[in-house]
């Protein structure tokens, strides 16, 4: 678990970068998304090895469109009436 922190860090200082840029800007804030780049940076980074950094980048990594993608189609799914 001590290994996980640092990682956890670097994606924490980027989403407190990505806001505090927004608030200067008196931007709205999409948290859901934002929290989504989080998990999506923290996941790859300790599972995969990877270092996505999509709380940097303005367009949506190949990644983080199919989650989108993915967790929309798990939520209809899940929430329909009856089975599909």
């Amino acid at each position: 678990l001590k290994r996980f922190f640092p990682v956890m860090v670097t994606a924490a200082r980027r989403l407190h970068d990505r806001w505090q840029a927004a608030a200067a800007k008196a931007e709205p804030i999409e948290v859901r998304d934002d929290l989504t780049r989080y998990t999506t940076d923290v996941i790859c980074s300790l599972a995969f090895g990877v270092e996505v950094a999509t709380l940097v980048k303005d367009d949506p990594d190949p990644v983080q469109r199919h989650l989108d993608r993915i967790f929309a189609g798990l939520h209809r799914r899940l929430f329909s009436a009856y089975p599909l």
